[in-house]
C-alpha cells in the first residue's frame, strides 16, 4: 500500500466518522430541546466538536494531496 491508498481510506474513514458525529450531535440536540436525552456522557457541543476535529484532520489530508499535485506537475513542466 502507497501513501496516497492510506491518506484516500483515512480521509474516508474521517469523513464518515465527522458525519456521524454531527448526525448524532443534531439528534441529540433536537431531543435536548423535547427534555429528553440519549447521550449521558456526551452534550451536543461536545459532539459537535468531535465532528469538526475529524473535519480539520480531512482538510490537512486533502491540502498535502494538492500539494504533492502541484509539485508533481511543476516538476513534470
Amino acid at each position: 500500500m502507497d501513501i496516497d491508498k492510506i491518506t484516500s481510506m483515512a480521509s474516508r474513514l474521517f469523513f464518515g466518522i465527522a458525519l456521524l458525529t454531527l448526525a448524532v450531535a443534531v439528534l441529540e440536540k433536537a431531543v435536548n430541546v423535547l427534555g429528553y436525552t440519549f447521550l449521558k456522557f456526551y452534550s451536543p457541543e461536545r459532539l459537535l466538536d468531535i465532528s469538526v476535529t475529524f473535519a480539520m484532520f480531512i482538510l490537512v489530508l486533502l491540502a498535502r494531496q494538492i500539494r504533492q499535485d502541484v509539485r508533481a506537475r511543476n516538476l513534470g513542466a
